[in-house]
């Protein structure tokens, strides 16, 4: 027979030889006496959801689980079900797990500097970068540098070339245009020494930077016809190259900076 609380509502198996109508019974678990009538579960509790699993684990159990105590006096000993130990921690963990996995996802599968990008002027045809991030307008945050690279080129009629390229990348939910940057260079004391404005969309060979004139080379930069190719209707998550050149730079040049400064929408008027 099963018999629960009504006080804790602790449920037990009564062995029907000690179900007297008339007993008391008492509760290990609380400590609550009650007559046995007021704790008698219905038969549909006994196969309720988790019925037959209490009635047969308490049958299966120790059979002193009930002890005489006096003739119509009864204690109960509680065996109730064991709970699944660690359930909400295992959730918990799972969940923490899934954002440390999100983060990580984050990073690796998207890639670049959000806005502004800086580095060490490289020696040589050497690279060094490291970047960081400057609040931007709400209409070019979205564009990230991606795969920015510096290095010099020696000119046999300009002499050295220091060259910045990469490719800015439309992070936006719409596309954007005649996306436009800002490089400059600093000294060791993070004074400007030169900085050049220009529009994404061109970009030449190694072969042309090495031999070509200052002239062909920010004519070929500067190309109308490349901006209108790569530089107007850029879709969302596609790229645009850039490359920008500053011929025979001082020696003081320790630092440069690269800067988003303009993203239009396709609506807006060019200028």
């Amino acid at each position: 027979m099963i018999v629960e609380c009504p006080n804790c509502h602790t449920r037990f198996n009564l062995p029907e030889d000690k179900a007297n109508s008339q007993a008391k019974l008492k509760c290990s678990k609380c400590g609550n006496i009650f007559a046995l009538e007021e704790g008698v579960s219905s038969e549909e509790d006994e196969t309720g959801p988790d019925g037959d699993q209490l009635v047969q684990e308490f049958e299966a159990g120790d059979k002193d689980a009930v002890e005489e105590s006096a003739p119509d006096d009864f204690n109960l000993d509680a065996r109730t079900e064991a709970k699944k130990p660690g359930k909400k921690l295992v959730w918990t963990m799972l969940i923490i797990l899934l954002l440390i996995a999100g983060f990580f996802a984050a990073y690796f599968f998207w890639p670049g500097f959000s806005g502004y990008v800086t580095g060490l002027a490289p020696e040589k045809g050497e690279s060094s970068i490291t970047s960081s991030k400057k609040a931007a307008e709400s209409s070019i945050e979205n564009i990230h540098l991606e795969n920015v690279r510096q290095y010099f080129v020696r000119n046999e009629k300009i002499g050295q070339v220091f060259v910045i390229e990469g490719k800015a990348v439309n992070r936006f939910e719409k596309p954007r245009e005649l996306i436009k940057l800002k490089a400059v260079l600093y000294d060791g004391q993070e004074n400007v020494v030169q900085s050049k404005e220009f529009f994404c969309g061109n970009n030449v060979s190694l072969f042309q930077l090495q031999v070509s004139s200052r002239e062909e080379l920010e004519s070929s930069l500067t190309a109308r016809v490349g901006v209108i190719t790569n530089n107007t209707y850029v879709e969302p998550g596609k790229s645009v190259p850039f490359m920008v050149a500053f011929y025979s730079p001082p020696d003081k040049v320790k630092e440069f900076g690269l800067e988003v400064i303009q993203a239009k929408e396709p609506s807006e008027d060019d200028s």
